[in-house]
């Protein structure tokens, strides 16, 4: 903690239960936040010159109201915008709070939007909906990333082996056109068999196109992720 200074030490105290943000108070008094929360442990430690723990209970308080409205700005933000990644959330809340030193990340506002608090300031119902919907943002994220990988690489094959060895970046966007067409059909094939397993799906496929061949697993990712192709297929122009 370095030399204590005893004047650092009450300036540092007043200028947290004035609201002052810990990030603030370290560059101003030229010490480390462990510092300053070193400097609070002291009221709340017995025997200690500075004891005070009713001081330490209106800091303690103060910071957990603090971060209580953090977690109330994140949330509403969510709401307001649930269809927005980690990352457009953290940029809107930091635009709308210049003032804030301690920036929101994707990762803090994560990590706020999961918070058990949260739960007991919005109740249970908005919180499990807010869970859904960032497990359902996750996913609508993975098979976005992975079709933007489809579109804008060349998947390569061993000439021997037939198995990927690989990805060359090489925009088409014809075979954006060409797995829309995939994803009809094979989502037909699968209303007219829906007995059938995948495997002989690709294969009914497969004989109705001499010129290419698929495989199950392409198959099963054109039906059971449809949903979510074809909504990425309306607008590919931003991939």
């Amino acid at each position: 903690m370095g030399v204590f200074n005893e004047e650092r030490f009450f300036r540092v105290i007043d200028a947290i239960l004035k609201g002052d943000q810990l990030q603030a108070i370290a560059v101003r008094e030229h010490i480390s936040k462990k510092t300053i929360h070193d400097y609070v442990a002291r009221l709340n430690k017995p025997g200690d010159d500075y004891y005070n723990p009713q001081k330490y209970q209106m800091i303690k308080q103060f910071r957990q109201n603090q971060r209580d409205k953090k977690l109330l700005k994140t949330a509403v933000q969510f709401l307001a915008q649930p269809n927005s990644s980690l990352k457009e959330l953290s940029d809107k809340l930091n635009e709308e709070n210049p003032d804030i030193l301690e920036a929101f990340s994707s990762s803090t506002v994560q990590r706020y939007l999961t918070d058990e608090r949260l739960r007991d300031l919005i109740g249970q119902e908005v919180f499990e909906s807010i869970q859904s919907q960032l497990q359902m943002n996750k996913h609508s994220g993975q098979v976005k990333g992975g079709f933007t990988s489809f579109v804008k690489n060349h998947h390569k094959k061993d000439e021997h082996n037939n198995k990927f060895t690989g990805a060359i970046p090489q925009p088409d966007y014809k075979r954006v056109l060409q797995k829309l067409e995939d994803v009809f059909e094979l989502q037909e094939l699968r209303s007219q068999y829906p007995e059938q397993t995948f495997e002989e799906i690709a294969r009914i496929f497969n004989s109705k196109h001499s010129e290419r061949q698929i495989t199950k697993d392409y198959a099963y990712d054109c039906i059971m992720k449809s949903p979510q192709y074809v909504d990425i297929f309306k607008d590919t122009r931003r991939l």
